[in-house]
């Protein structure tokens, strides 16, 4: 009788373990992973010292010892790898979606807790990833001394931003502002009916 089934050698169910669970524990990458080391690096190393302790194999016998140093090696590398390239594109792509605070400066800001000369308040910044809330200070200068607070929903220009505190002025925007004086450049002056 032939026998539909041959028996799996430890290589190939070490491979398919690998195969697997790589397969099967993607999706579970964040939360099964220990700092950088995840769940799905494990069976990638499986899976690799598997297909290299198979590659490397000259005879029919093989050592649980040296899939044990391949399987080292492969974590050692995989580990290597996440550290030295991984890691700093992360760090990289995560720093240029954020705005600085140094950014925030020159923009139009509105508040939305009064600001007085000695209190702190707030003011929300529109950004390119969407809305920023930071404490506010009037800045000190010549100009903004006569001014004891900015109400709540009033725009303010950010001067500087120090300690994580935005330092701003009041601000007309000439752009929003309606215009009060009626203009005269296009408008033809008579003298005696001429």
């Amino acid at each position: 009788m032939i026998t539909l089934f041959r028996t799996i050698e430890p290589l190939e169910l070490l491979f398919i373990i690998g195969v697997a669970g790589t397969v099967l524990t993607f999706p579970l990458n964040d939360i099964l992973s220990v700092g950088f080391y995840d769940i799905t690096d494990f069976f990638l190393g499986i899976l690799t010292a598997s297909l290299l302790v198979n590659a490397l194999q000259k005879s029919d016998s093989w050592s649980n010892a040296s899939f044990a140093v391949a399987f080292l090696v492969v974590s050692a590398f995989i580990i290597a790898f996440k550290i030295f390239f991984v890691l700093p594109l992360l760090k990289r792509a995560e720093n240029s979606t954020i705005t600085s605070s140094k950014d925030l400066e020159g923009k139009e800001a509105t508040v939305t807790v009064p600001i007085g000369q000695k209190t702190i308040g707030e003011i929300i910044v529109s950004t390119g990833f969407g809305k920023m809330n930071r404490m506010a200070l009037i800045y000190a200068c010549s100009d903004t001394a006569d001014i004891l607070n900015i109400a709540s929903g009033e725009t303010v220009l950010i001067i500087e931003v120090r300690d994580n505190i935005a330092y701003v002025t009041p601000y007309r925007n000439a752009i929003h502002s309606p215009v009060d004086k009626t203009t005269e450049w296009n408008q033809k002056k008579y003298k005696g009916g001429k």
